[in-house]
């Protein structure tokens, strides 16, 4: 028989229950949406070894409800819920937004209605015209960070739909999450041997920086992909806590995770 006390995934949350924290992950562009599934993956396998047999209800990809103890169904419609007796009650969404429909097609860990294609083929590295395409979608994706009491965007620079959607993403988090709440944007940096890439991806940083309301975390991608378990751990510890709310550092500020 399982044990109450312990930790448990439940299903009994409605949409105006906001005695929850709900933890919202983005990944933009196809870097950051590998990096959300990677992480949305890595989160599941460690929900399966915490609650073991406590497995109850998930939604599949469908909507549909599915009872079982698969690591698949380790889910809800929009990513993950939980009541651990630590922590309390937490919520993880997770969202996935690209130019590149079939990029996020393949992206096999992130809930099916967690992925927002605002364009079909990618953005040809315009990120006007990326810019263009995410207003088209702005009120869809307002609506999936309301509510959130902590925000993650994961973004890479240097191509175009992580460059071009960064600054309007990070305009509606303000607007429907509030500049006070805790947002943590993070952008891949490409590796030194992608030379213009780079180069494009430190010019937007400069330019970029100074229109966000929130000091910008930079990982190097090298060494993101020498050893990307460490970085899905430093990234997901946040979310492992009753969501800590340090003060906020100078505005224009970034630092730099690796």
């Amino acid at each position: 028989m399982f044990d109450s006390k312990q930790s448990i995934v439940y299903d009994n949350i409605s949409e105006d229950d906001d005695t929850y924290e709900k933890i919202m992950i983005i990944g933009v562009g196809s870097a950051g949406s590998n990096i959300v599934d990677d992480m949305a993956g890595y989160l599941t396998r460690i929900l399966e070894e915490r609650i073991g047999m406590g497995l109850d209800y998930f939604q599949d990809e469908g909507g549909a409800g599915s009872s079982g103890r698969s690591r698949d169904n380790i889910r809800t419609e929009y990513g993950v819920r939980i009541r651990d007796r630590d922590y309390g009650s937490i919520e993880i969404d997770f969202l996935a937004i690209n130019s590149e429909r079939s990029h996020l097609k393949s992206k096999r860990n992130i809930p099916y209605a967690s992925k927002i294609a605002i364009a079909d083929y990618g953005s040809g590295g315009d990120i006007n015209q990326v810019a263009n395409w995410f207003n088209m979608y702005r009120k869809e994706i307002e609506s999936r960070i309301e509510k959130s009491t902590f925000v993650i965007v994961i973004t890479g620079f240097g191509g175009g739909t992580g460059t071009g959607v960064f600054v309007p993403l990070m305009e509606s988090i303000d607007r429907v999450v509030g500049e006070d709440s805790p947002v943590m944007p993070i952008v891949i940096i490409p590796a030194e041997s992608e030379g213009y890439r780079r180069k494009r991806a430190i010019k937007y940083i400069q330019e970029f920086h100074r229109r966000v309301n929130h000091p910008i975390v930079l990982v190097d991608n090298e060494k993101l992909f020498n050893d990307p378990t460490i970085q899905v751990k430093k990234v997901m510890k946040p979310a492992l806590k009753n969501l800590p709310q340090p003060p906020k550092p100078p505005h224009h500020s970034y630092s730099v995770l690796l």
